[in-house]
């Protein structure tokens, strides 16, 4: 498996290759080491044993030591890489040629929570202390961001994300820090700002009902169930012609047709909902 994130450059299996055949490699190498795994520890084995003696010759009871070569750590990284191969699937369009793979539901609901969180959390603790402290030298300091840089491959993309612009607004002095946060609060409290902000952009060019929008985002739905219960078709009716004509006559720098307005918002809407793609401010609004 580490090969196939050396083969597409990608350090620290921080992401899932671009490519669908290596996603395909990865995914039916993850299922058969997880099938190994869950045996292995029907039979005790444990992440915090290094060495297992196992018995080689059952004539002369001759035994040898076996080595554990990925770590917790890794599995949970490699974890995260696979829950995210059911995001690519979804999006992915329906061309007959193109190479498909299937996501064990099993393993993509697993959750590695707190020993993620605990071991990030402990990186940023000994970062944070570092930036203030005189006596600690310029290369220490980044090597230990270097750390809490590799712990983010625990995260989704997403998160990945929010930690960035988290540790560079540190970094520029514009971050707030508040007392007894997580790193992960802060990565929580960042995503949710930029949702609210997405959703206010939503309303003001669009004039969608912003109680209808946090609902249905809530949700966390997906294609099959976009429509459950009505909702978004509900809002698709909020959506109001003069501000949307508006936006897309100042997006476009002309004026579209009132179908062509209707379909642009709603599809747009719809991308947002199922695919977090964010709403284009206009030239010269922000």
């Amino acid at each position: 498996m580490e090969a196939v994130f050396k083969q597409a450059n990608i350090t620290d299996m921080q992401k899932l290759p671009d490519d669908t055949e290596s996603k395909a490699k990865f995914a039916k190498l993850f299922r058969e080491f997880s099938t190994y795994l869950q045996a292995a520890k029907i039979q005790g084995f444990s992440w915090d044993i290094k060495e297992y003696s196992v018995k080689i010759d059952d004539e002369d009871n001759s035994k040898g030591i076996i080595t554990v070569i990925p770590s917790e750590e890794d599995y949970n990284i490699l974890l995260q890489r696979y829950k995210e191969l059911s995001k690519h699937t979804d999006s992915t369009g329906g061309d007959d040629n193109e190479i498909t793979f299937t996501v064990d539901p099993y393993l993509s609901e697993q959750n590695t929570g707190i020993i993620d969180n605990d071991y990030m959390n402990s990186r940023f603790e000994k970062w944070q202390k570092q930036l203030y402290d005189p006596n600690v030298s310029k290369e220490e300091r980044e090597a230990t961001l270097e750390e809490l840089h590799k712990s983010f491959a625990m995260l989704s993309q997403e998160e990945q994300k929010y930690a960035n612009i988290f540790l560079h607004d540190i970094q520029s002095g514009d971050a707030k820090l508040g007392k007894d946060m997580t790193f992960r609060d802060y990565i929580v409290m960042y995503a949710k700002n930029k949702e609210m902000s997405q959703i206010k952009k939503f309303v003001k060019y669009l004039g969608v009902e912003e109680g209808l929008l946090v609902e249905i985002k809530k949700s966390k739905v997906n294609e099959s169930n976009l429509d459950e219960f009505g909702r978004y078709d509900a809002l698709k009716k909020s959506i109001a012609n003069e501000p949307a004509t508006e936006y897309y006559t100042k997006l476009e720098g002309k004026k579209l047709p009132p179908f062509v307005v209707r379909n642009n918002a709603e599809k747009l809407l719809r991308d947002y909902i199922l695919y977090d793609i964010d709403i284009k401010d206009p030239e010269g609004e922000d």
